[in-house]
Parts: structure tokens; sequence; C-alpha cells
């Protein structure tokens, strides 16, 4: 993908991973939203352009209003880097509040993400590029127990049931 002049979403910015993803993006050209529910303004200061949202993706209506004022910022968004995650919900008794929050972030997000915005990518003729990296985030205990969900939402999203893919 060329990055000069894309439009590209980064969650989790505000360090770490995503901070990094958002600098290279930028560096590469790229019109970047650094998005994050710790306040990603200090690296988005750094970033000439650059446009930091406060936002919380464990709920549809954050990625939703995350995705509508990024596209007011920049336009149609090109790339979503959902790189937001949380390590928690590793094992059998782990308190549900704790794994419903981390289907709702490592899960439930990229999917409300993909689900606002692939009409627009298959209407401008895009693959759908949408690149998740909430299984570093999980345990490898929980990916040893839900393989099939993992299986599932990786091969869902690129075309979410619209065939022929690509």
């Amino acid at each position: 993908m060329e990055l000069a002049g894309a439009h590209v979403i980064v969650t989790g910015a505000a360090r770490g991973i995503g901070a990094a993803l958002a600098r290279r993006f930028h560096a590469a050209g790229a019109r970047v939203v650094v998005a994050d529910v710790i306040d990603p303004g200090p690296l988005a200061a750094g970033l000439d352009g650059a446009v930091p949202i406060v936002t919380d993706v464990s709920t549809e209506a954050g990625n939703l209003a995350l995705i509508d004022a990024a596209e007011t910022a920049f336009g149609p968004v090109d790339l979503f880097f959902a790189n937001a995650g949380v390590a928690i919900g590793t094992d059998l008794t782990t308190p549900e509040e704790e794994w419903r929050l981390a289907f709702d972030v490592n899960v439930n997000a990229h999917r409300w993400a993909a689900a606002r915005l692939l009409d627009g990518w298959l209407e401008r003729g895009q693959s759908g590029v949408k690149t998740d990296s909430w299984a570093g985030a999980v345990s490898v205990a929980v990916l040893r127990t839900f393989p099939r969900v993992v299986r599932s939402v990786s091969s869902a999203v690129p075309c979410a049931g619209r065939r022929p893919c690509g």
C-alpha cells in the first residue's frame, strides 16, 4: 500500500507499538489520526498535521465516533490499524466483566470498525485493508482456548461475507 497521502488511523497509539506505528506512517507521508483511551496529544504534537483523538474502542459508539472524527479531519480512511489491546481474561477464573472488556477491545472493536469501513473501501476499489494486532495482546492461554474465533474473525474481515473477494 502506498502510504504517501493515505489516511491512516492507529488505535492504541499513545505509547509503545502504536506510537511507533504512527511515527512510521507519518514519516512515510500518511495523514495520521492517533487514537487512544490515554491522551495521544503529546505524540501528535511531534507529528506535524497528525490529529489526536481520545476514544474508548471498547464500545461500538467509541469506534464509530473515532472513524467519524477521523473522516471529518482527513476524508475517507485508507488504513485502520487496530493496535489497541488488553491482556486480561486469561483463564476461567477471570471475572465476566474482564472477559467482556477483553472481547470488546480485542475482537469486537475490530468487527465494529470493519463493519463501518468496509463498504467505503469496496466502493473505492480498495481491498479492505484492516490490520489487527490484538493477538499480540492476548495471552497464549486465550488463543489456545479460542482458535476458531480467531480464525473466523481473521477470515471474515477482508470481505465480510461478500464474494468474490479481492
